[in-house]
């Protein structure tokens, strides 16, 4: 895609979303319109250039801007385009096609709890949630300030409290819609379908990977053609037997009212090819049965080169996934079988075996991504050659050949689950006790108590002080004294030196008889001994939060809470008593520990203390 194409779209696209305006009167665009929706986006995107350097309009050039870019988009998808297997398709009510798709085993759509977000843009589809019954986190869709639709993600703590909705970040959320977010079975890919993000218009469909090791999710993918088209594609999910795929579209409905549920044979790794002909990328775009005669033309091409041993490593990409399914299922069983025996010895002995198959299901899984990457570089290697490989040339196991045909594909209106919200908690932000000059002053109450400390002595008034007075000064704080007099101070450091550069500032500001004092966990210090205590806490304490009473694994909510105040590490050890404890940290000072510490507890976090790191002399 030209790049200034696209960084102009971008712009446009954060300022107003409100695009696609003076697109009604001009034969010349309704003639490109007809052409990018056909797929023939060459020719669509001279003619937008076309009208694009002969018109002022602004609102004109907006929207050609934004098509050009979208054609240039389509392009490249159709450089690198799958050809799903359709297994049949079923049009249904687009305001809530969701509870038609099938095979979902104990996950269920329910409306999003007013509490969560607010969805009444007037819009369809309704805006539902995805989960099950023993989902702790839930990914859902709400409006934005702005009037557009973010994704949020929101982790149970109880029964009724859930942490307050967390936006997914800039990468997934745009200027547009971003809507029905769905995880994987395995947790490790969220499907979205937006109409602002990079695509080849309407609603496209992507895909993010969850990075383990952070947490986070990664930048969208657009899933591609013929998944996301011109038109509305709303949906993308599989089923729960990773026997099939279900993608919602209105590209072949006329109603305005309806959508298209199509059903797709699930594949791991599509096989992908370039599509020069427009007209075969409509005729594929509309997921519709290959009659034989089709068939027989693909596997007869002229002048294709030998294909190696790509049919091979397909075979064996498809072998490896069947393995792991049905490991997994037997994994089901078993764990099933463990919650009714009560023997520890029959206990002890299904354990292992539970053990042993999913370190298998891990081995399998590493031999399937590097098979599955061997499997792309062959067909980057065919795509470079300008050659396709029909994926009917490759034989497929017997338990693939066992799929279904479309004419089984049935669908039934399941009734919407229930999402049970009361309350939500918002994590306590720490104090920022740091010292900094602001527009306006930030005046606290009350002083942090914690450890060895040094502030700086502005004023003792008779009569409470304005903050105007302290000329944006922060943190100040408002204390109190014995005599019914107003002691402020400002700043809090955990160093002398670090207090004597702040006092420059504040005489500086005109405070010229600004003083250092010191204390000593919230009690007034002489500052001599203060700088001795000190020299020997630096050389012999840091800080950690140690939570304890969760034997198996920290629950996500906790977690969650963890992450929303800190990106500390966090370490689980054995106790002397061998007791699961973990441990948050280092800080290299207690005020930020001890913040965090009564966060945690307000969130309904037990067995939460701060302990002194007392370093080796």
């Amino acid at each position: 895609m030209n790049k200034s194409y696209f960084l102009l779209t971008i712009c446009m696209l954060a300022s107003s979303y409100t695009c696609l305006q003076g697109q009604t009167t001009n034969p010349e665009y309704d003639r490109a319109e007809k052409l990018r929706r056909s797929y023939n986006f060459e020719e669509a995107s001279k003619i937008y250039k076309t009208l694009l350097n002969s018109t002022n309009d602004p609102n004109f050039i907006n929207t050609l801007t934004i098509q050009i870019a979208r054609s240039e988009n389509g392009a490249g998808m159709l450089e690198y385009a799958a050809k799903p297997v359709y297994q049949g398709h079923h049009d249904v009510s687009k305001k809530d096609f969701m509870l038609f798709i099938p095979d979902q085993g104990d996950h269920f759509w329910a409306p999003l709890p007013s509490i969560l977000g607010s969805s009444n843009n007037g819009k369809t589809p309704l805006n539902f949630v995805y989960t099950n019954d023993s989902e702790s986190t839930i990914y859902f869709s709400a409006l934005h300030k702005e009037g557009h639709l973010d994704l949020y993600k929101s982790t149970k703590i109880n029964d009724t409290l859930w942490h307050a909705p967390e936006p997914l970040g800039n990468l997934i959320n745009s200027a547009g819609d971003e809507i029905l977010p769905v995880i994987s079975a395995d947790g490790k890919e969220l499907y979205f379908a937006s109409n602002g993000q990079y695509g080849m218009g309407g609603f496209d469909l992507y895909v993010c990977q969850l990075d383990e090791v952070t947490g986070e999710w990664g930048v969208p993918q657009n899933l591609g053609f013929p998944y996301s088209s011109p038109a509305d594609d709303y949906l993308f999910i599989n089923d729960t037997e990773r026997s099939h795929s279900y993608l919602v579209s209105n590209r072949s409905i006329f109603s305005s009212d309806s959508v298209r549920i199509y059903r797709l044979a699930f594949e791991v790794n599509p096989v992908k090819a370039a599509i020069e002909d427009p007209q075969e990328a409509l005729k594929i775009s509309l997921l519709l049965p290959q009659d034989n005669k089709e068939i027989q033309e693909e596997r007869e091409p002229e002048n294709v080169p030998d294909s190696g041993d790509y049919p091979s490593l397909v075979r064996e990409v498809r072998k490896i996934q069947m393995q792991i399914d049905s490991t997994i299922k037997n994994l089901d069983l078993l764990r099933s079988r463990f919650s009714l025996l009560s023997n520890t010895e029959d206990r002890s002995s299904l354990e292992r075996e539970i053990t042993s198959g999913e370190i298998y299901v891990s081995e399998m899984r590493d031999k399937l991504r590097i098979a599955g990457k061997a499997v792309q570089e062959k067909e980057i290697e065919f795509l470079n050659k300008g050659v396709l490989i029909p994926r009917e040339t490759i034989p497929v196991p017997d338990a693939e050949k066992q799929t279904p045909s479309y004419d089984e594909f049935i669908i039934e209106k399941s009734n919407p689950g229930k999402i049970v919200v009361s309350k939500l908690f918002f994590p306590e932000e720490p104090a920022d006790y740091t010292f900094r000059i602001e527009e306006q002053s930030t005046i606290y109450e009350e002083a942090p108590e914690n450890g060895l400390a040094y502030r700086i002595q502005l004023a003792v008034a008779v009569n409470k002080a304005d903050k105007k007075v302290f000329k944006g000064i922060s943190p100040v704080f408002e204390t109190k004294t014995a005599t019914g007099k107003w002691l402020y101070t400002a700043g809090h450091f955990n160093r002398y030196a670090e207090a004597s550069s702040a006092l420059g500032q504040v005489k500086g500001r005109g405070f010229r008889n600004a003083i250092i004092v010191a204390y000593d966990n919230g009690k007034s210090i002489n500052v001599k001994n203060a700088r001795l205590e000190e020299g020997k806490i630096s050389e012999t304490t840091t800080y950690q939060i140690k939570i304890s009473g969760y034997p198996d694994e920290l629950p996500a909510s906790v977690l969650a809470t963890i992450r929303a105040l800190t990106e500390k590490d966090i370490a689980k050890r054995l106790s002397a008593t061998g007791e699961t404890e973990y441990y948050i940290g280092p800080f290299s000072n207690k005020t930020e520990a001890s913040d965090i510490e009564r966060a945690l507890i307000t969130a309904g976090t037990t067995g939460v203390t701060v302990e002194d790191i007392i370093k080796p002399k």
